[in-house]
């Protein structure tokens, strides 16, 4: 079973896919799919303290045309994905990404489920990513952009004791883990009883 967490950004940051292919409590193996407008890398590259587009040489990184992100390219990405995948969800941020969501739904049949960006909402995904980390069931080729995500996220909790990813400094972008977690969080929901610490890879 495969599914998807969708992490978009308009202009001035990646957007990304984290395809989650197992089961809840198995191990499990991470594709990563990430976009940003070709228009400004080196700057945004600068900026980051991120080779941006070494990565895009790589094939890491895709390059839609202009100075902000074509959704157009990340929808026919996601579409092609689906064909292949059969996504069992798509949890998307709302930031940005609702038009694109419907679009998916309506005109490609992605099943598709909005997730508020919030302690409560992230908590479960969050532990399930521990123990996935702490057994050594999580397999993800070694992703150069997910890797680097990952050192610039830290635990944040909550005043009730949840927790959600967030950014180590101004600079650091985990568009990646984001996406990671909201797909993490929709294979936690399949479990018949769901259960609900976090490090990163």
């Amino acid at each position: 079973p495969c599914y998807a967490g969708l992490d978009l950004a308009r202009k001035n940051d990646m957007s990304a896919l984290a395809l989650v292919f197992g089961t809840a409590g198995g191990t499990i193996d991470v594709l990563f799919r990430y976009w940003m407008p070709e228009e400004g890398i080196k700057e945004r590259g600068y900026r980051d303290r991120a080779p941006y587009a070494e990565w895009a040489k790589a094939g890491l990184l895709t390059l839609t045309e202009g100075n902000v992100t074509d959704f157009r390219q990340i929808e026919a990405d996601i579409s092609e994905l689906h064909a292949q995948y059969n996504f069992r969800m798509v949890r998307y941020d709302p930031m940005h990404a609702t038009d694109l969501a419907l679009r998916l739904r309506d005109d490609h049949g992605v099943p598709v489920e909005e997730l508020l960006q919030t302690y409560r909402n992230y908590t479960p995904a969050c532990n399930e990513l521990d123990r996935l980390l702490a057994g050594k069931k999580i397999r993800h080729g070694g992703q150069a952009i997910a890797r680097w995500n990952a050192k610039n996220a830290i635990q944040r909790t909550g005043p009730s004791g949840n927790v959600m990813p967030c950014k180590l400094t101004s600079y650091g972008r985990i568009d990646g883990i984001s996406a990671l977690c909201m797909a993490i969080g929709s294979l936690v929901l399949s479990a018949p009883s769901a259960n609900v610490g976090i490090d990163f890879f």
